[in-house]
């Protein structure tokens, strides 16, 4: 089959086994192939494809995994002219990029990245004059990418919570857009898995303080029933609180359980008397979904299926140390999973 022919079946109506096929057809193609089309050929090519970035494409996964990987090849060409056609294309770079923000650990964002790495490494300065024309904000989103990344290093981690930490705390707590808010939240949650971090980010009440109710200012919420005495014992910046709870919460709660990974992450969050504002999240959530819809405390089943986190985070800091099943001599656990709540 021609390459005429195989684009005749690139189209949003096209089934999609019959387009499975017509794009595999298209990704075994060898890289001499592409770099002996003509300029038509490409910018026909390029016309098709551009019909699977519309707002509300109708392509299936699979096919847009295809379609992306087909695409990662072109731009790995250095003599193609498939390159400039797509950064003066401001309807798919824009597409790709919400790839980025909203797929993050899924393979789109990982195709994605890819496919812009050859393209700015071929044509930097186009790419970014473009990008910053398409989303004024893009430059510093990809910035956050990165730095959540990199935060996954040892070495990087130290960086941050040794001499960043109150800026990653501030923009969590007063960050422009919720990305911001959620690459800070990523970054901490990142450095919270490093039980190395938590005496570097827990050791100067300050600053500790500040991360703390970051963390926690989500969570509260100004129905909560707490007694004057849980009040006062609370950080002063979370007492009186007039706002409501944030209800999409899952990773906030997960950083919180896996800071008490270590003896000393625990301890933190009992001094600091948290309890009584998860105690009421727990029956805030009890009114709003009902006791039958909310799991036991423990982090996995044997199956590994997730449970319940904040009931596990409750089941932790409800008990003293010594009734946590942990040998005197040991400083502190590898995982939260081996708590065996």
């Amino acid at each position: 089959m021609s390459f005429s022919e195989i684009l005749q079946f690139l189209h949003p109506s096209t089934p999609n086994h019959i387009l499975s096929t017509a794009l595999q057809l298209l990704l075994e193609l060898e890289e001499n192939y592409f770099k002996n089309l003509s300029n038509n050929e490409i910018y026909l090519f390029f016309q098709k494809i551009t019909q699977f970035f519309s707002s509300s494409p109708t392509i299936s996964s699979s096919n847009l995994i295809l379609l992306l990987s087909i695409l990662i090849n072109l731009t790995a060409i250095q003599t193609s002219q498939f390159s400039p056609l797509l950064i003066n294309s401001k309807q798919i770079i824009l597409k790709l990029t919400k790839f980025l923000e909203e797929e993050k650990e899924g393979e789109y964002s990982t195709l994605t990245a890819q496919l812009f790495v050859n393209i700015s490494r071929q044509f930097p300065q186009q790419f970014v004059d473009k990008l910053n024309c398409y989303d004024d904000g893009f430059g510093s989103k990809l910035i956050g990418f990165l730095v959540v990344n990199l935060s996954t290093v040892k070495s990087f981690a130290v960086l941050i919570a040794t001499n960043k930490l109150d800026s990653f705390s501030s923009l969590l707590s007063f960050g422009e857009t919720s990305l911001v808010k959620s690459s800070a939240l990523q970054v901490i949650y990142n450095l919270s898995l490093q039980d190395e971090s938590h005496a570097l980010m827990l050791s100067k009440d300050l600053q500790a303080n500040k991360l703390l109710v970051a963390l926690l200012s989500p969570l509260v919420d100004r129905e909560d029933k707490l007694s004057e005495e849980e009040i006062e014992n609370l950080p002063v910046d979370l007492q009186y609180w007039e706002k409501k709870r944030n209800w999409d919460l899952k990773l906030w709660e997960l950083t919180l359980c896996t800071f008490c990974a270590t003896r000393l992450g625990r301890s933190f969050f009992r001094n600091a008397n948290i309890y009584p504002l998860l105690r009421e999240m727990d029956n805030a959530r009890i009114l709003k979904q009902g006791e039958d819809n909310l799991k036991n405390g423990i982090i996995l089943e044997e199956n590994g299926k997730n449970l319940d986190i904040l009931r596990a985070l409750i089941s932790i800091l409800i008990r003293r140390e010594d009734e946590m099943g942990i040998e005197e001599v040991e400083d502190k656990l590898e995982s939260i999973r081996e708590l065996g709540i």
